[in-house]
């Protein structure tokens, strides 16, 4: 899933939940990628975190609800 920020109008925040994986099971890896510039296409990773649930309140930009993956 990709959330826009809402602290911040140039990042997004990406979580990808670890399915069946021995540590990471029932975790999300998130991912937050702030943009240098307005067609986001040039940006860096700002953050990188585990969480238990999905906590961000911006709105959903993409969400991909297909469950094969190919590193799972």
């Amino acid at each position: 899933m990709v959330f826009a920020s809402t602290r911040d109008k140039r990042a997004r925040v990406f979580y990808r939940m670890f399915v069946g994986r021995q540590q990471l099971q029932g975790k999300h890896l998130v991912v937050v990628v702030k943009y240098i510039q307005e067609d986001e296409r040039r940006g860096y990773v700002n953050t990188i975190y585990l969480s238990h649930a999905v906590y961000s309140r911006g709105d959903v930009l993409w969400k991909n609800l297909e469950k094969n993956f190919p590193f799972e």
